[in-house]
Parts: C-alpha cells; structure tokens; sequence
C-alpha cells in the first residue's frame, strides 16, 4: 500500500511536469502570434495604396474614429466601417471589442487594430453595399460590385487575429500553470516527505508495516488517510508518516484556516519532541469530527501514558 501511495506521488511530479511543459509551449506560441500580430504587421493603408494587399498577412489600421457598424457576419461578430483620416475600410471584430475601441479612441484620439487581411464571401460582399446604398441620398450614386471591389478590393481586417489567439494562448497558459503548480506543490512535498520517512526503512519493516496495514485488526479512517494498525499511527497522503502508539506523548485537535479553507487535523508529539500532523481534512468534510475522536480515542487506548486532547 505504502509503494501504490509512493506511485501516486510520482504520478503528481509527471503530471505537473507535463502541465508545466504545456505552459511553457503556451507562452512560447503567444510570443510568437504577438511578434507576428504585432511586429510583422504592415500598414493597410500602404498595402492598398501599393496595390500589394495579401490574404492572410497581419496588418494593422490607426482608426481615428468611432467604428461604424454595418451588419453582423454571425451572433459575436460585426462588419465596421472604419477610417484612419485619409480613407475607409471594413473591418470585422467581436462585439466584445466594441467598448475597447472606443475608450481607446476617447483617450488617445486613436486605435491601433490589428489582424488579419482577410477576404469578404460574395454573400456578405451583397448585404455590406445594399447597407452602404440605404444610406446614400438620392442624388449620389450607389455602389456597384465593381465599385465596392474596386474600392475595399474584396477584403476586411479581422481585428485581433492572431493577437487574440495570442491572449487566448495567455489565458490558457495561465491555467495550466495553476495546475502545474498545484500538481508540482502535492508532487514535491510528497516526494521530499516519502523520501525522509522511508530514509533508514529496510524492505523488511516496510512489508512489516504493510502487513500491518493488511491486519483485520486495523483501524482505517478513510476521510482522514489514516490507518490506527495494532502497533502504530500510519498516516499517508501527500505526507507519510510512521508513529509508533508508545512514541506518542501528546496528540490532540488542531484547526487552521487559510484563505478562507479550513482545515483539521491532529497534532501528533512524540517524545522527541517533534511534532507531526496527520490526518489532514478539510472542516467541511462530512465526519471530520468523529474521525478525529476516534483517532485521538484510540491512541489513548494504545498508550494510556499519552496526554490527549491538550494543545500546549
């Protein structure tokens, strides 16, 4: 048993490593949209006036004033007409970027968008220009297809694409170094506190206590990851610890709260001196309370000479 809960730790150490390695590539890949969002992106208004404007090239638009709204490409997703002072362009951008434009444009008297150059569907093309002629008053001529390619050349700025796969990427990342954290913290400290318990521990006495723990005659508090074997205290979770029922010379309740988590446990002095904690449960797990005097009760039974029940 002791070896399968020595696996499990190993497992959180590999585990963490592979969430930390997924982290590691998330960041990379939102360095590398951003540098080809940002810094690869070129001027479309150059590119229109070069006549050198590419699908797919990251491209950037200094609008200078509030996006005009023309229709919606899907449910989160509009058609803006856009300008940078010197002519219009079509953009396409999730409504959820709406806000930020403008606060933009409100404080700095601009917006720098950036994304994708992307081509405009023929069906979209249709709605884009008969919305563009409902506006015109009557004596201005409407916009023909020709007109419209001629003038757009066919294509919209996706704002945000690739940037917004890069944040994407950021938040991502983010979770997954919670998780290697998480997964790394129990890993380590398991492993560190496995390590230190087993040290001097011949395969022999592991078998012994394994045997032990097999015993009909073993108490087992599954809430608590202990086990009260005839002769000793087997405590193993993310900490292992042995304690023999006759080293025990004070054990008693302990509570500590944490960031709004609170906890149980019972603090175990041996008379060495030194103090263990085990039985490590979170105070709203159902039966910490009977798990704790059964514990506490048992050791008592084992070793009257033990002082229970007194925090000092």
């Amino acid at each position: 048993m002791i070896k399968k809960k020595y696996k499990l730790i190993i497992r959180f150490n590999i585990i963490g490593c592979i969430f930390l390695v997924l982290t590691i590539f998330s960041f990379v890949l939102m360095h590398h949209l951003k540098t080809q969002g940002f810094e690869k992106a070129t001027s479309l208004a150059e590119n229109y006036e070069d006549e050198t404007i590419k699908v797919g090239e990251a491209s950037y638009v200094d609008i200078v004033e509030r996006p005009v709204k023309i229709c919606r490409y899907s449910d989160d997703v509009t058609y803006y007409e856009i300008n940078d002072g010197d002519r219009f362009y079509i953009m396409r951008a999730g409504n959820d970027w709406y806000d930020d434009m403008m606060d933009g444009i409100a404080e700095d008297g601009e917006f720098h968008v950036v994304g994708s150059v992307l081509k405009i569907s023929d069906s979209d093309k249709e709605t884009i220009k008969e919305h563009f002629n409902d506006k015109l008053p009557d004596n201005v001529e409407p916009w023909t297809k020709e007109s419209f390619d001629d003038y757009y050349k066919g294509v919209c700025i996706q704002y945000m694409y690739p940037v917004r796969m890069a944040m994407i990427c950021v938040y991502v990342g983010l979770v997954l170094a919670l998780f290697a954290f998480l997964f790394l913290l129990m890993g380590i400290k398991g492993f560190v506190s496995f390590n230190k318990t087993l040290h001097g521990i011949s395969d022999t006495q592991l078998q012994m206590i394994d045997n032990e723990l097999l015993d009909p005659a073993t108490m087992v508090i599954k809430v608590a990851n202990t086990y009260l074997t005839p002769r000793r205290i087997v405590y193993a979770d993310i900490d292992l610890a042995f304690i023999p029922y006759e080293e025990v010379a004070r054990a008693y309740r302990s509570d500590a709260s944490y960031k709004g988590v609170h906890s149980v446990f019972v603090t175990v002095v041996t008379r060495d001196g030194r103090k263990h904690k085990i039985a490590m449960m979170n105070a709203l797990f159902k039966g910490v309370n009977e798990a704790v005097d059964t514990i506490l009760s048992e050791i008592h039974k084992r070793n009257p000479n033990a002082v229970i029940g007194e925090e000092q």
